[in-house]
């Protein structure tokens, strides 16, 4: 699990309780504020790419995300939305997806 300084050196928003509080908030509906919407899964993507390379992982869960980001003893309330788009834009991969991409065609060419 990240600590809040782990976190805090690759996102300094992190130790801003105020930008965080809006952060860690439910999202709403597109439709109501379409900026805000895609400004908050693009800060959540970004962290999460950053927190997946800062501790060497390839594989996640919503869970792990959930414990990773754990800040004042809360969980963003957004992670799992943010997940779906990322899963929606290619940024994540499901693990069967990502077998079957990588699994052997059967020939040289299939590599």
């Amino acid at each position: 699990m990240s600590t809040m300084s782990d976190i805090a050196s690759y996102c300094p928003e992190w130790t801003d309780n105020e930008r965080m509080s809006v952060m860690f908030a439910p999202m709403r509906h597109k439709e109501l504020n379409p900026e805000s919407w895609n400004s908050k899964i693009l800060f959540w993507g970004s962290l999460i790419s950053k927190w997946v390379l800062h501790n060497k992982k390839s594989c996640l869960t919503l869970e792990v995300l959930e414990k990773a980001f754990l800040r004042d003893g809360k969980s963003p309330h957004c992670l799992q939305e943010v997940v779906c788009e990322s899963v929606k834009s290619g940024l994540v991969v499901d693990q069967a997806r990502f077998v079957a991409s990588i699994a052997h065609k059967g020939n040289w060419g299939g590599w």
